[in-house]
C-alpha cells in the first residue's frame, strides 16, 4: 500500500517531466521503434481500464523487446542524476596495428556509473564514421583504426542520451 500524501507537489521539481521524456526517448532509441511502440500498445491494452505503475510499463517493454530492462529502470527511473562525460582523444601508432584513434571517456558525476552505450562520431577528411563505447568503469578507453588524423570527434551525435559533456583536447 502506498502511503497517503497530503502535498504531492513536494514530489515534483523542474526536471521531472524533462527527465521522463528523456528516459522514454532513450528507451525508444535502445529498443527500436517497432519494439518500443509494440510495448506501449501491450501496456495500454493491459491497463486501459485499470491502474498501472512503472513496473507494468517495464514488463510490457521487456515482453515486446525480449530485453531485460530492470537495470535500466533502476538507474534511470528510480535512481537520480545523469552522466557527466569528459571526452578526450588523440592518435597513436601501434606496432602491427597502424594508426589508431584513442578515445578516453570519463564519467565525472559523483554518483554511480552509467553503463549505457555511448555513440561517437569521428570526422576524418569530410568522412564520418560511427563507433560505440561501452563503459564498464568510470573511465573507458577505446581505440579505433583510422586513416588520417580526425578533424572532430563528437559524442552522441544524434542526441540519444541524457548527459552533460566536456571536451578536453
Amino acid at each position: 500500500m502506498t502511503p497517503r500524501r497530503t502535498n504531492c507537489s513536494n514530489l515534483l521539481n523542474a526536471n521531472n517531466y524533462q527527465k521522463g521524456a528523456w528516459v522514454l526517448h532513450m528507451l525508444r532509441t535502445q529498443l527500436g521503434d517497432d519494439a518500443f511502440f509494440r510495448g506501449l500498445k501491450i501496456y495500454y491494452n493491459a491497463h486501459k481500464d485499470s491502474t498501472a505503475n512503472t513496473d507494468d510499463l517495464r514488463a510490457a517493454l521487456e515482453k515486446a523487446s525480449g530485453k531485460p530492462l530492470k537495470e535500466f529502470f533502476a538507474r534511470w527511473v528510480y535512481g537520480s542524476g545523469h552522466p557527466q562525460y569528459e571526452l578526450s582523444w588523440g592518435t597513436a601508432e601501434f606496432a602491427g596495428a597502424g594508426s589508431r584513434l584513442v578515445v578516453t571517456l570519463s564519467q565525472t558525476q559523483p554518483d554511480q556509473l552509467f553503463v549505457d552505450p555511448v555513440p561517437i562520431e569521428v570526422t576524418n577528411g569530410g568522412v564520418k564514421k560511427r563507433f560505440v563505447i561501452q563503459p564498464t568503469e568510470k573511465v573507458a578507453v577505446a581505440s579505433f583504426p583510422l586513416n588520417d588524423t580526425p578533424t572532430a570527434v563528437t559524442i552522441d551525435p544524434d542526441g540519444t542520451l541524457l548527459k552533460d559533456v566536456v571536451f578536453i583536447k
